[in-house]
């Protein structure tokens, strides 16, 4: 039996075990919502100049309804492990079964690649009254490696830092 072989039976071993014994959780959106006192114009602006820092990638500007939508396509299981909760949990405890820092170190000893992660954000923004700008944002964060790919919950941690990084741009004097 040759290497490859032997990888791709342990890693379906591994896969099997893990749903045998752990139960999958189905995602639960990424949705947050917030309110700023600015229009929502300047608020648009700010957020663009927020996002780079973030190194989110525009996917879609529409500046006249509102609407951005950002991509990360980079996110190392670290990152995935901060921000989105493992998909398997222990169906005792509730508890999540494993890591994606652990998930990626299987997938490299199985031959199935580097666990990596992406994240879609879609931020619609809306001013119900003249200088209050409503952000409802809507996050899909995906995890996978050469073999499979699976979509996780978000924990809300990147949302609310887009949130306070995105206050803290719009305090500054504008000059």
């Amino acid at each position: 039996m040759n290497r490859k072989s032997l990888y791709t039976i342990v890693l379906s071993f591994l896969l099997v075990s893990a749903c045998a014994t752990g139960r999958y959780i189905a995602p639960k959106s990424g949705d947050y919502q917030f309110t700023l006192d600015r229009p929502r114009d300047t608020v648009f602006d700010a957020l663009l100049g927020v996002a780079q820092t973030l190194n989110l990638s525009v996917d879609v500007l529409e500046k006249q309804s509102g609407y951005i939508q950002f991509k990360n396509a980079s996110l190392s299981p670290v990152q995935l492990d901060r921000y989105c909760t493992y998909p398997y949990v222990n169906p005792g405890t509730g508890q999540a079964w494993d890591t994606f820092i652990n998930w990626n170190h299987r997938s490299l000893a199985a031959g199935a690649g580097a666990l990596r992660g992406s994240v879609s954000l879609s931020i619609l923004l809306s001013e119900p009254s003249p200088g209050t700008t409503v952000a409802k944002m809507h996050s899909t964060w995906i995890s996978s490696n050469n073999i499979e790919r699976t979509e996780c919950s978000s924990l809300l941690v990147f949302e609310k830092n887009l949130e306070s990084t995105l206050r803290v741009q719009l305090a500054r004097p504008q000059g």
